[in-house]
């Protein structure tokens, strides 16, 4: 198979030919994971169907399937070298579907990931959350040693009651806590010999009171906490990682980058250092806001409004309001979240806030 204008190639494989009434079908016979190849010709040889099809579930099937289907996309055209040296040539417009892209993201982490813990994958035809958070977070991990990633809550699993004191934060009140979760992750079935991985929560708040009753009434036993985690802002620390230099986590990442180089565009090679966690929602950006407002106890009547995100930096503005029950109120500040990353970026200063909410209040009390 030829792919013009493209200095990448596909390695050589059968293509078998067969007629069914008007038409005729050719199908590849591909070997080491490569897509199947499915081409429907009419019977005067013009294109009229075509397909790729994953080889099996392996993560090198996936890489390939989507280096095909981008180099295919955008050549727009290809050809099939007969026996008899003819070309046999066509032309087909390739979409890529809204998934591409994170298809593309996945297996090019995952195939990384094989290469550090020297194992293979069977990939499930339907990708859980848990799998899909937990691939970033190893390939983080690895790459980065300690990082953070955003998420409303976390659990610990099997706290016990010796460790938690009901007097303090976060178990009374808003604080921090950090915790060693384990030295293994799993991950597609297979669990990884991470080394100790250790998560920190600087914003937390219990979020099952269950928790509470478990330590009053004097089980033992260990209780899995879950934390509201109001900055969105979880921390990992893979332990084994972060001792080492950062130059050789980075250098062994640019290795794995230099080989796919060779082998597909580096529009391709370069989906691998994009998060596979999508940019903060509109949503979010409030609910950190809130968040904010919480953690700093500020009172109901402070309440975030609708995000707007700025157009001369892209990050989300949340205007912060004071408002009665009647809806009478008005504006007190803002807050700046990173639309990447949701971190706050500045926010206006609490005693401004109070200030402006006294003004405001008293206008509303004078009005009244």
């Amino acid at each position: 198979m030829i792919i013009p204008d493209q200095p990448f190639s596909i390695p050589e494989q059968t293509f078998v030919f067969r007629r069914v009434r008007d038409k005729i079908i050719v199908e590849s016979q591909p070997t080491n994971s490569w897509p199947k190849i499915y081409i429907e010709f009419s019977s005067n040889l013009e294109g009229r169907d075509f397909a790729l099809h994953l080889a099996d579930d392996s993560v090198d099937g996936w890489l390939l399937y989507t280096r095909v289907n981008f180099l295919l996309a955008k050549a727009g055209a290809f050809s099939i070298l007969a026996d008899s040296g003819d070309e046999i040539g066509s032309r087909f417009k390739i979409d890529f579907d809204k998934n591409f892209f994170q298809l593309a993201r996945i297996s090019r982490k995952l195939k990384f990931i094989e290469t550090v813990f020297n194992l293979r994958f069977s990939l499930p035809d339907i990708f859980s959350s848990e799998d899909l958070s937990n691939l970033e977070i190893v390939f983080r991990g690895i790459t980065e040693g300690e990082f953070s990633v955003r998420a409303s809550d976390f659990t610990f699993p099997s706290m016990p009651p010796s460790d938690i004191d009901l007097t303090k934060p976060p178990f009374d009140g808003c604080g921090s806590i950090s915790r060693a979760i384990g030295s293994q992750i799993k991950l597609f079935g297979e669990q990884l010999p991470t080394g100790s991985v250790m998560v920190h929560l600087e914003k937390a708040e219990l979020a099952n009171p269950i928790v509470v009753r478990h330590i009053r009434n004097g089980f033992k036993e260990p209780v899995d906490v879950r934390f509201e985690v109001l900055d969105n802002q979880i921390v990992y620390r893979f332990e084994d990682y972060v001792r080492q230099p950062r130059e050789h986590l980075t250098q062994r990442l640019e290795r794995f980058k230099q080989q796919l180089a060779l082998e597909e565009p580096k529009d391709l090679v370069d989906l691998i250092d994009e998060s596979l966690q999508k940019d903060v929602s509109s949503e979010e950006a409030n609910q950190i806001a809130m968040g904010w407002t919480q953690y700093n106890d500020l009172p109901d009547r402070f309440c975030p409004q609708d995000p707007e995100i700025d157009p001369a930096t892209g990050h989300w503005r949340v205007p912060l309001w004071l408002v009665y029950t009647g809806g009478e109120g008005g504006p007190v500040g803002e807050i700046i979240i990173d639309s990447r990353n949701g971190k706050i970026i500045h926010h206006t200063p609490i005693e401004e806030l109070y200030s402006k909410g006294k003004a405001i209040a008293e206008r509303i009390l004078h009005a009244g």
